[in-house]
C-alpha cells in the first residue's frame, strides 16, 4: 500500500505521479462567477462566502464537443475553451466515485489525497480564490469527506476549526482570517444528504471575543440563547463544483440527512493559513504539487490517530510541520508499517466523527 502501483490499481480512473501532480491539460477557463472583492468583504462580515460554477461553465459542460471532421483554427480554439469546464466536472465526478471506492475497499476517504486530481483542483479552483479573499497560503490540513445518509451517517457536530488563545490577533486589521478553509462539493450537497450549516459572525458572540473555558460555558448555548436566534442558522447547500470559504472561527457542522436519500455527500476541504499564525504542515516544498510520498504521508498523518495510535500504539512526530527530511521520513516509515500491516480496516472506524480531533 506504500507504492504508487497499489493506488493506481485501486482507482484506475485517477492518476498518481511520482513527482508533483500532473494537470489533466485543460486550459484554466473561468469556472467560478467573478465576484472576488465582495467575497473578501463578506468573509470579514459574515465569516464565510459561497461561490458556484459560472453559468457559462454549466452551459459549456452540457454541450456536445465536436469529435470528428475538420475544424478551423477558430473552431478548435472554441472547442478547447469549452473543454475546460468539461474536464473540471468530469474530474469532480471521478474523484467522488473514487471516495466511494475507497470506502468500499476499507480505506478512509482522506487517502484521496494521493491522487493528482485533488491537487490540480486545488491549484485551479481553490488557491486563486483563497489568495484573493484572504492572502492565506496552503496549510495542507486537507481532508476528503464522505457522508452517506442511507447508512445513518452524519457530518461533524458543531465546532470551530481553531481555538487560538488570542482570538482577535488571529484576524488581520481588515477582518480577514489568518486561517481559512475551502469546502468543495464533488457532488451536490443538500439538506437531504448533509450540507453544511453555519452560524454567521453577527450572531456569534464568541466569534471575535472567544469562548469561555469554564465547565458551564457552551458556544452553542451562547450563540443560540433564545428561540429567535435559531433563525440565524444558515443552511449552505452547494451544487457539484460549488464551494464555501470560511474562517477558523465560524461555528459550522454537517447535518444528519434523510436515510431515504440515495446520493452520498462527497466533498474535499482545503485548509489555508498565514504562516505566522500556523505554519504549513509541509515545509520546503511546492505548495500546489507535493510528491507522492509527501501526499501519502499527509493522508496517514490525518488518519494516524486511528491507524497508528489506536491500532499500533506507535508514537508520532510532535511537530505540526513535516520538514523535507526527518519528520517526513519518520511519518513515511510509520505510514509504510501501518499501511502494509494494518490496512485496510473497517470503514466505520473512519466516520467523520472519528477524525474530528484532527481538524
Amino acid at each position: 500500500a506504500s507504492t504508487i502501483e497499489f493506488w493506481r490499481a485501486l482507482c484506475p480512473d485517477l492518476t498518481v505521479s511520482e513527482g508533483g501532480p500532473v494537470s489533466p491539460g485543460a486550459a484554466a477557463a473561468p469556472f467560478f462567477a467573478e465576484n472576488r472583492t465582495p467575497n473578501r468583504a463578506r468573509l470579514a462580515e459574515d465569516g464565510y462566502f459561497v461561490v458556484v460554477p459560472h453559468r457559462s461553465a454549466h452551459e459549456a459542460a452540457t454541450e456536445v464537443l465536436p469529435t470528428t471532421g475538420a475544424a478551423s483554427a477558430g473552431d478548435a480554439s472554441a472547442a478547447a475553451a469549452a473543454a475546460a469546464p468539461h474536464v473540471v466536472f468530469d474530474t469532480l465526478e471521478r474523484l467522488a466515485k473514487a471516495v466511494i471506492k475507497l470506502k468500499e475497499a476499507g480505506w478512509p476517504s482522506t487517502f484521496l489525497l494521493v491522487y493528482d486530481e485533488v491537487w490540480w483542483l486545488q491549484q485551479l479552483l481553490v488557491s486563486p480564490e483563497m489568495a484573493a479573499s484572504t492572502g492565506n497560503v496552503p496549510n495542507f490540513d486537507n481532508l476528503a469527506l464522505l457522508v452517506d445518509p442511507a447508512d445513518g451517517a452524519a457530518g461533524f457536530t458543531p465546532h470551530r476549526d481553531r481555538q487560538p488563545v488570542d482570538v482577535q490577533s488571529s484576524f488581520r486589521p481588515d477582518g480577514s482570517p489568518k486561517y481559512s478553509t475551502a469546502w468543495l462539493a464533488l457532488r451536490d450537497a443538500t439538506p437531504d444528504n448533509s450540507c453544511l450549516y453555519f452560524i454567521p459572525r453577527h450572531a456569534d458572540p464568541g466569534y471575535i471575543d472567544g469562548d469561555g473555558e469554564g465547565p458551564d460555558d457552551d458556544m452553542m448555548r451562547d450563540a443560540l440563547a433564545s428561540k429567535n436566534r435559531y433563525q440565524d442558522i444558515r443552511a449552505v447547500p452547494l451544487p457539484a463544483g460549488g464551494a464555501t470559504f470560511f474562517s477558523h472561527r465560524l461555528i459550522h457542522w454537517g447535518s444528519r440527512g434523510s436515510e431515504s436519500c440515495q446520493h452520498p455527500r462527497v466533498a474535499i476541504s482545503f485548509a489555508y493559513s498565514d504562516p505566522n499564525f500556523e505554519a504549513p504542515a509541509l515545509e520546503g516544498t511546492d505548495a500546489d504539487a507535493p510528491d507522492f510520498h509527501l501526499r501519502l504521508a499527509l493522508a496517514v498523518r490525518y488518519c494516524n490517530v486511528v491507524v497508528l495510535v489506536t491500532y499500533l500504539s506507535l508514537p508520532l512526530p510532535r511537530s505540526r510541520c513535516l520538514s523535507s527530511s526527518r519528520d517526513v521520513s519518520e511519518v513515511c516509515r510509520l505510514s509504510r508499517y501501518g499501511l502494509d500491516h494494518m490496512c485496510p480496516i473497517d470503514p466505520p472506524d473512519f466516520e467523520e466523527s472519528s477524525v474530528q480531533c484532527l481538524a
